[in-house]
């Protein structure tokens, strides 16, 4: 009786462990074929990265609206440099404009980042220059965005993209920024670039007299680039 039970517990363990071992490996199966469907498909995108880089032709905002300027590259207190260019305006009717061609691919709201800030209640808008493009054209504080300004919008030096975001007091701010990334999945930003290096002479010149308006930095550009 005794022997009997030992050799009934000792099948029924031997049956367990099995079944675990079958369900390890078909879970290891399993997580082995996603791996390679996985990589599979990144060897398989053949997609070509436009690497051609944006122009800027249009100001971002009216440089006679600009009270303060802080130039791209400029030292922050925590030791990192500025990404973009940085903007506070008179008036919170002052308009935001494209600077150059491009087609939206995200629109992100900053009030879900920081939802009891009115200085966060306005939008992110990424634009990029050509399709497949390594690069990204972020918009960034702007609100009242008309109805055709959405996600696979086209659009052209100087459409409407909106107006300033608030700041304080009846002061609006807005922000202009491009990012470089290693491909067209924009996955993760490899750099934030000066804009100056892609302005058109106009361009620049319209950035320089906004920035003697109130010059926050002692010059539009600081440094060529920074980590975004």
């Amino acid at each position: 009786m005794f022997n009997n039970e030992n050799n009934l517990t000792m099948k029924k363990f031997i049956r367990s462990a099995r079944s675990d071992y079958m369900k390890n490996r078909f879970l290891k199966f399993v997580l082995f074929s996603i791996v390679c469907s996985v990589l599979l498909l990144i060897s398989c995108d053949k997609t070509k990265t436009d690497a051609t880089p944006p122009i800027f032709s249009v100001p971002f905002v009216d440089p006679d609206k600009v009270v303060s300027f802080v130039g791209f590259g400029s030292d922050f207190l925590d030791g990192t440099f500025c990404p973009n260019y940085e903007v506070t305006v008179n008036g919170l009717d002052v308009e935001v404009f494209s600077a150059s061609a491009g087609t939206i691919k995200r629109i992100d709201s900053n009030r879900e980042k920081d939802p009891h800030n009115p200085a966060q209640d306005d939008f992110e808008i990424g634009v990029v220059p050509f399709k497949n493009s390594r690069y990204m054209i972020i918009y960034d504080h702007v609100k009242n965005l008309p109805p055709n300004i959405v996600v696979g919008a086209k659009l052209q030096p100087g459409d409407l993209l909106g107006n300033v975001g608030y700041w304080s007091m009846g002061i609006g701010r807005t922000e202009f920024q491009v990012n470089k990334y290693s491909d067209y999945r924009h996955r993760g930003a490899e750099l934030s670039i000066c804009p100056e290096k892609f302005g058109t002479e106009a361009f620049n010149d319209a950035m320089r007299v906004a920035h003697a308006k109130g010059p926050i930095s002692p010059y539009v550009c600081m440094r060529e680039t920074a980590i975004p």
